[in-house]
């Protein structure tokens, strides 16, 4: 009879480096266990002990992660992986007294004899033994078959084939599956890595076969280009009208919870993966192969289709050094003869807002195809006699395409938000009292249609933390930086302060770095410039002859950057509206426990959350005086209700209708 075996906090766990915690552990488990998967896989992606080991680290001892599986799953059968030399078997001892009901011992496909005690010792304390034959492909369907012939003598229940480079295609899973028949009768199951797209073609030919258990993984999170994904494979499945009795809406759920989140930075299709498909390639020897490609200059990818060539099963350094080497001397220089459009001679100059609109735009349509929110940063204008304009420079971020204007009257402004505010997610706006008219421009954006939109600051203070970011990164080493800011105005007033309050004090003479505030200071500094650095803090202060003198005088000039400041206002604003939007109810109850919201100074022993009507995280525990308790000021009944609330929101999570 098939079973489904999930792998994904066990082969899932190379997406993470290894990084699951107890709660990621027992939750998924959980899930899987209610869903009715069969047999969960759980534990380090290189088995029991591995987490011990340098390069792949868990943050969690093995004995924590068997005590947290034992007690998340309940109804079906759970194991672990082990591979001689990583593992001894005093580790499969230990998880054995945990409860586990299967071990899956993992060898190179030419070492099988090294599994021979620890499957007759897994045996003996009655476990359910596979044997993995780790790179299957990389001998013969004869040979394969005489290795598994050898773990049935050993006393195995079944014998894995193993596709672990992914490059397997139906008709190669077919001949081994036959080939290993023929020796003998051991039950056979199947683990299919995806890298040239042909995990679930492999697996279902498996399942054609008669092959006893299949490995998937939820998203098809696993290794390299990972594995069958489970709930597509169970959809499969139902197709040819075979039930597994697997709930697919909870594994569905369980997807979009709790694994998507962990993929936002796996690409499972990428070149690399997919020649190491190809050649039938190991990803456990990609750093060995992106060391040397570095070293001799040559392609990674035909490094890794040369070594192939030579040994699919261990590929060691020296001969990754040698291929590499020869490939150097050999290799000839490519190139691609590439023509882009020249740019349209006598292009018409467009008016402020047309060329906003065109900015704008191309802010969007960058936005959609990396799923960002669109912003529009307008600010008040601050050099005296400067007129209103359009940044050309769209600056992104992790969640963010920020258009830049600026505002020189009260006019400009408005009709620069009410030309764009439908296009942008977030109109970031300039409220500083720097010109007369800030007050009007915000009591126009409250009382807009758009209020829900607007994220109101003051520029001034992100550009002078700009400027004393980048005086910190000069005077990075310099035992006493000596620091001189020039003009007198409110953004030197703001760099002085924010100076004084991280311990440097502004001189007057003998400066090591110099802050230009306003135009026409560059005088004093051409006299003895040689190795002083300048910083143009309006990013406008010298004219082009006044740059070349200080130059040629010896003086570096720098101009603040401050896109990563503004990045970070945009995220810490929306976080603040987002909490002011819900302070309506301040106090509340969930599943009989008393909640606040963020910003509450509320009762000691509340339970204080990031949204009272949907929550989804837990801040702490109020310690009724406006602090969080620490952990261990938590009394029994208070960690009980935190760990309840917690149970509860991930619960929450998991079974409820998803928005689409």
């Amino acid at each position: 009879m098939l079973k489904l075996l999930d792998t994904t906090i066990r082969d899932g766990s190379y997406v993470i480096d290894f990084q699951f915690n107890l709660k990621d552990v027992a939750l998924i488990s959980s899930v899987l266990d209610a869903a009715g998967v069969p047999l969960i896989e759980v534990g380090h992606g290189l088995g029991l002990r591995a987490g011990t080991k340098q390069g792949m680290k868990s943050p969690y001892s093995d004995d924590q992660y068997l005590a947290a599986i034992a007690e998340s799953v309940r109804k079906n059968d759970w194991g672990v992986f082990f591979i001689p030399g990583i593992g001894e078997m005093e580790d499969i001892v230990t998880a054995a007294r945990h409860g586990m009901d299967f071990v899956r011992i993992g060898t190179n496909v030419n070492e099988v004899a090294k599994s021979e005690s620890f499957i007759k010792s897994s045996k003996d304390l009655g476990l359910y033994v596979s044997s993995n034959l780790m790179k299957t492909y990389a001998l013969s369907a004869e040979e394969v078959a005489i290795e598994a012939k050898k773990t049935a003598d050993y006393g195995s229940d079944i014998v894995c084939i193993v596709d672990s480079a992914g490059g397997m295609l139906p008709q190669d899973v077919e001949t081994y599956f036959n080939a290993i028949r023929k020796e003998t009768d051991i039950p056979i199951g199947f683990h299919g890595h995806n890298n040239l797209g042909m995990a679930m073609a492999n697996t279902l030919k498996a399942v054609e076969l008669g092959c006893e258990i299949v490995d998937t993984s939820v998203r098809g999170m696993g290794r390299s280009s990972g594995n069958t994904v489970t709930e597509i494979f169970l959809l499969l499945m139902r197709k040819q009208g075979q039930d597994l009795g697997v709930d697919t809406t909870q594994i569905l759920n369980l997807a979009e919870t709790m694994i998507d989140p962990l993929l936002k930075n796996y690409q499972q299709v990428n070149s690399i993966g997919i020649i190491s498909g190809f050649a039938q390639f190991h990803s456990s020897f990609l750093s060995r192969v992106f060391e040397m490609a570095h070293k001799y200059h040559v392609d990674p990818r035909e490094l890794i289709v040369k070594v192939s060539e030579y040994d699919r099963i261990n590929a060691p350094k020296e001969l990754i050094e040698r291929l590499a080497d020869e490939m150097a001397q050999n290799q000839e220089q490519k190139d691609i003869d590439i023509n882009i459009p020249a740019p349209s001679a006598g292009v018409a100059k467009t008016d402020l807002l047309q060329g906003l609109n065109q900015v704008v735009s191309t802010a969007v349509s960058s936005a959609k195809k990396f799923k960002k929110q669109v912003v529009l940063n307008l600010v008040q204008t601050y050099r005296e006699g400067d007129s209103s304009r359009v940044s050309p420079v769209i600056k992104e971020g992790d969640g963010f395409v920020v258009a830049s204007a600026e505002a020189a009257s009260l006019e400009a402004a408005k009709s620069m938000v009410d030309a764009t505010a439908e296009s942008v997610h977030w109109l970031l706006v300039d409220i500083g009292n720097i010109n007369d008219w800030s007050k009007d421009l915000n009591a126009h954006l409250q009382s807009s249609d758009n209020s829900n939109k607007v994220l109101t600051y003051a520029d001034i203070d992100v550009w002078s933390k700009s400027v004393v970011e980048k005086i910190k990164l000069l005077a990075a080493g310099d035992q006493a930086p000596q620091v001189a800011v020039l003009g007198d105005n409110i953004l030197s007033a703001r760099i002085k302060m924010l100076l004084d309050v991280i311990g440097m004090v502004s001189v007057e003479s003998g400066a090591s770095v110099v802050v230009c505030t306003e135009k026409g200071g560059s005088g004093p500094l051409q006299e003895n410039a040689s190795g002083l650095k300048v910083i143009d803090a309006i990013i406008g202060a010298f004219t082009e002859k006044e740059l070349e003198a200080l130059r040629n005088n010896g003086a570096t000039v720098y101009r603040p950057d401050m896109g990563a400041l503004i990045q970070s206002e945009i995220q810490s604003l929306i976080s603040l509206k987002s909490q002011a939007n819900s302070q309506g109810v301040t106090h509340g109850e969930i599943d009989g426990i008393a909640v606040a919201a963020k910003g509450v100074v509320a009762a000691k022993g509340t339970i204080i959350v990031d949204d009272l009507e949907n929550p989804t995280t837990i801040v702490g525990v109020a310690n009724g005086r406006g602090y969080l308790l620490s952990s261990d000021e938590l009394s029994v009944a208070q960690a009980d209700d935190r760990l309840k609330l917690e149970l509860f929101i991930e619960k929450r999570k998991l079974i409820s209708n998803l928005e689409y």
